[in-house]
């Protein structure tokens, strides 16, 4: 059985990777100057999940509960969050005053997703840590 002690830094670990790595991206996002629906749903996306996240990492200090099964959502958010904030600064490379280059943005989609399909990610993996967070706070209570 693994080591409590080494579950939960590896899970604030991950919250610290997961929170570094939206914060870049909200910064790429930031740096669009293209104003179309997709991305103010990715920002608010982004800034839902930050909101999430900060929450996590709240509880994770004030608390000893065990939310090690967050770990690969963790991973994977903060992975997905980087690759996507990389997405962006390249699609910015070719652009004109920080317009947003379509051209860039379909050369170099990711897997073939699009905006939404990241926001759509951005959102599950957000709701699995809001209710893994929901029920572990639940269970202090109790």
């Amino acid at each position: 059985m693994a080591d409590p002690i080494s579950i939960a830094t590896g899970v604030v670990g991950l919250t610290a990777f997961a929170v570094q790595s939206t914060k870049a991206l909200y910064e790429a996002i930031e740096k669009v100057k293209n104003n179309g629906r997709s991305i103010r749903e990715l920002k608010e996306e982004t800034i839902s999940l930050t909101n999430v996240l900060r929450s996590l990492e709240e509880t994770l200090t004030l608390s000893e509960i065990d939310l090690s099964v967050l770990q690969v959502p963790l991973r994977r958010c903060g992975q997905l969050c980087q690759e996507l904030s990389v997405l962006l600064s390249k699609c910015s490379a070719h652009s004109d005053n920080g317009r947003f280059s379509i051209r860039d943005f379909f050369a170099s989609t990711y897997q073939s997703k699009d905006l939404t399909e990241f926001r759509s990610l951005i959102a599950a993996y957000k709701s699995t840590i809001a209710v893994a967070l929901a029920d572990a706070n639940m269970l202090v209570s109790i």
